[in-house]
């Protein structure tokens, strides 16, 4: 330290700076969370897969939803409510798919924030529009 106090006050700031970013890096609305389903086959006689997701808690933005393929490929949604969407406490929204092949589908949604307070499941749908089979969001 010189006569200044200079190093005092530049470790002050350093220290000042670091709190702040670990701060920043910690905060809720600095981290993106991932909500998925596991796959989920439903047979022959499936036509379309919905998803939804459903906010009990502070709201929550979508950053991103999909319904992917057992390939991994993003099925194009015929309706998609959710991708960008911003759910107050207690809004939903969803994502739908259709007419599907015979192969495994998942349901994956990327938030800016927490998912501690988000639900959702994805169904499997028959052609009157009947759940054939279902997966919670996790």
């Amino acid at each position: 330290m010189n006569s200044n106090g200079q190093t005092g006050r530049r470790l002050s700031h350093a220290v000042a700076a670091l709190i702040t970013g670990l701060i920043l890096l910690t905060s809720t609305e600095a981290r993106a969370d991932i909500l998925a389903t596991g796959p989920v086959f439903g047979g022959n006689i499936r036509r379309s897969a919905v998803c939804y997701a459903f906010n009990t808690g502070a709201p929550i933005k979508i950053l991103f939803g999909a319904i992917r393929n057992q390939s991994g490929f993003i099925v194009p949604p015929t309706i998609n409510t959710c991708t960008g969407a911003t759910l107050p406490q207690f809004g939903t929204c969803g994502i739908s798919v259709g007419p599907l092949t015979i192969q495994a589908y998942e349901c994956t949604f990327q938030t800016q924030g927490t998912t501690a307070d988000l639900r959702g499941v994805m169904d499997i749908r028959d052609t009157s529009g009947n759940v054939l089979i279902n997966s919670n969001l996790r």
